[in-house]
This record gives C-alpha cells, sequence and structure tokens, in this order.
C-alpha cells in the first residue's frame, strides 16, 4: 500500500469517525419547519427518501454514518494487498465504498443543485438548522467515501503501465 492511499484511508477512517461522533451529539435534537415555495430537487429528495431510507436502515455498512463500510473497505484493501492480490483489494474496497456515496450524497448533491438554482431554497430544507443536524452528518459521510475511493485509485502511470499489454494486441490498420 501506497504512502498516498495510507493518508487517504486516514482521512477516510478520520472524516468518518468525526461524522459517527457528530451524529451522537445530535441524538437529543429534533426540529421541524414548514416553509412556502417550490424547489424542485427538494421535492424529488423527498420522494426519493422512500425509496433509499429502508435501504439505509437494513444496509449494516451504512449504519454509524458509514464507519462499518469504511472500516470494511479498508481492511479488504489492506488484507488483499498483504496478500499480494492489490487489484483484488481495489475491488473489494470500491464495492463496499460505492453505496456509500450513493446513499450519503444523495442529500448533499439535492441541496447543491437546488441552492443553485434558487437560494431562496435554503428555507424549504430547514435553514441553517436544517443544514447543520440534517445535511453535514450526510456530507462528512459522503466525503468519507470519496476518500476511500481515492485512496483505492490507481495511479495513471500504473494504469497506463497495465494498460499497455491490451493496447499492444489491439489490431492495427494497415495504411494501405
Amino acid at each position: 500500500m501506497s504512502r498516498r492511499s495510507r493518508w487517504w484511508w486516514a482521512a477516510a477512517l478520520a472524516v468518518s469517525s468525526a461524522g459517527l461522533a457528530y451524529s451522537l451529539t445530535l441524538a437529543q435534537h429534533g426540529f421541524a419547519w414548514f416553509s412556502f415555495g417550490y424547489c424542485p430537487v427538494r421535492d424529488l429528495y423527498d420522494s426519493a427518501t422512500d425509496v433509499w431510507w429502508p435501504a439505509r436502515t437494513y444496509f449494516p455498512l451504512a449504519w454509524y454514518s458509514g464507519l462499518p463500510g469504511i472500516v470494511v473497505a479498508f481492511a479488504a484493501h489492506w488484507a488483499a494487498t498483504r496478500a499480494g492480490r492489490p487489484r483484488a483489494g481495489r475491488v473489494l474496497a470500491r464495492v463496499a465504498a460505492a453505496p456509500l456515496l450513493v446513499l450519503f450524497g444523495l442529500a448533499p448533491f439535492a441541496f447543491a443543485l437546488d441552492l443553485a438554482r434558487d437560494t431562496g431554497c435554503l428555507d424549504r430544507w430547514g435553514g441553517a438548522l436544517g443544514v447543520r443536524l440534517m445535511l453535514l452528518p450526510e456530507a462528512v459521510a459522503a466525503v468519507a467515501a470519496l476518500c476511500a475511493l481515492t485512496a483505492v485509485r490507481m495511479p495513471r502511470h500504473r494504469l497506463r503501465r497495465a494498460l499497455r499489454p491490451a493496447l499492444l494486441r489491439l489490431p492495427r490498420r494497415s495504411a494501405g
């Protein structure tokens, strides 16, 4: 495992742990809001919540701000690399981290799209308190998943070296 990969894994584990700690401090907080206005992405997000919220509930790797998923991804990558199978480790880590990015990245992405369209949509998302209580833990988990995916990214020079034999086998056109 390269030094760059170790740093990204450390960042992923630290960010995910911080997200878990922050989520635990929010256990006693609750809020409700009502606002007028049309924010299309918020409405789409609310309707999609019926589908993806049960998926997060029954997917143990997504519990506790995605910390189990990050730990499993790191363990798979580390064990496979130690066993001399770095490609299998990268694939297993991606399989564990990619669903976390999808599950936790949906809310921050929807929020960013709504704010890009109309800044008045901040009230529809619960204002500053709604962002702090609802979106911040989601964004932290999405950043941890991005760090994990970056940790297993193959550097370009190694990717070119790995693809070179396949590119040499491609049929060449004749100049005639």
